[in-house]
């Protein structure tokens, strides 16, 4: 946990911020007013979707874990997936979530190739579903969002093209792992010749053994056709739970006359254009493509409430039940080694 104490701060720094601006600049008396205004029914309704996204996190990793006959209770893989959320959450691109619940699980009795089949395989199916769901959107809405937010419906394509450009890559490594290792390699020297990469050797060597984990692992999952579709399926429902919190906050705010799909649209956008800025949590780059795009529903005072509420609902709160589950067990384990000592 040391190495993350600074990227928890850094978090911590930006809750203060946002909350510091929303009460002292956009005034104490609003926020009250706004309180006192809110549909309490729709903030729960955000609260279950919040909580059925984190469910099915669980519930599909479980079936993962259990299809590769991984001896872990639902309760364990619930708390690797919350781990996982957490930290994700705290570093940047979210690259720090699979090795700690490949270690959680590991430490659960998993084999720990099992285990990192598991979680390779799930990341494989959300990635892929993320693509064809995003896909699935920028054709429906991509005409809506050009004509009012024009360049930054560009930066969604260039999301969405990131988004695919990963799913064709991980798909190139399952059928054809070495032609993607000699891309990779031939796109290293080309960094490399340009003075943007240093020590290449050490990129050859990752490349390598990312490959083959990719691809062995790949190996023990395609052919469980009905895994693979539960998976999916699964995560359809999830990413749906995910896109629906801001329609709450929407509806909790008193914003109508914005149908549910064209509200998740805008929320598909920010998920795809701030994905991969390297910061943990994303942090300034969700917040200000929010506000760019959920302008369009939200009136100017109203729309900092709704950043507040959807950054709590979509960061903040799994940065806290994440943290919970990560740190309880080993707390108890202190307070069992103190007692018996």
């Amino acid at each position: 946990m040391g190495k993350y104490k600074k990227n928890l701060i850094f978090v911590a720094v930006s809750i203060a911020a946002l909350a510091f601006y929303i009460i002292f600049f956009e005034g104490v008396g609003e926020f009250i007013a706004l309180f006192h205004t809110m549909r309490w029914n729709w903030l729960f309704a955000g609260l279950g979707c919040l909580a059925a996204y984190l469910l099915l996190e669980g519930s599909i990793l479980h079936l993962m874990t259990r299809q590769l006959d991984a001896r872990q209770s639902f309760g364990q893989s619930m708390r690797v997936a919350l781990i996982g959320q957490f930290f994700n959450c705290i570093t940047p691109c979210a690259s720090g979530g699979q090795p700690m619940q490949a270690y959680e699980m590991h430490k659960n009795g998993v084999n720990l190739g099992t285990a990192t089949t598991a979680l390779v395989g799930k990341f494989i199916v959300y990635q892929l579903v993320l693509t064809g769901y995003t896909l699935a959107i920028l054709i429906s809405k991509i005409g809506f969002f050009q004509a009012n937010v024009a360049a930054f419906s560009y930066l969604a394509i260039l999301g969405f093209l990131i988004n695919l450009g990963v799913a064709l890559g991980l798909l190139g490594i399952a059928f054809f792992p070495r032609k993607v290792e000699k891309f990779c390699l031939w796109l290293g020297r080309l960094l490399t010749r340009m003075k943007l990469m240093k020590h290449y050797d050490a990129y050859e060597a990752k490349v390598a053994d990312t490959v083959d984990t990719f691809y062995h692992d790949f190996q023990r999952l395609h052919r469980n056709i009905p895994l693979l579709f539960q998976s999916a399926v699964l995560t359809v429902v999830q990413l749906t739970f995910f896109l629906l919190i801001p329609f709450t906050i929407c509806r909790s705010l008193g914003v109508e006359g914005f149908d549910v799909i064209t509200v998740m649209s805008a929320a598909a956008f920010v998920m795809m254009i701030s994905a991969f800025v390297p910061i943990p949590g994303t942090i300034g780059a969700a917040e200000g493509t929010f506000y760019i795009f959920f302008s369009l529903f939200f009136p100017s005072n109203i729309i900092y409430m709704a950043i507040l509420f959807w950054r709590l609902y979509t960061f903040y709160f799994p940065i806290l039940i994440g943290g919970v589950s990560t740190l309880l067990p080993r707390a108890k384990q202190r307070l069992t080694a103190v007692t018996h000592s």
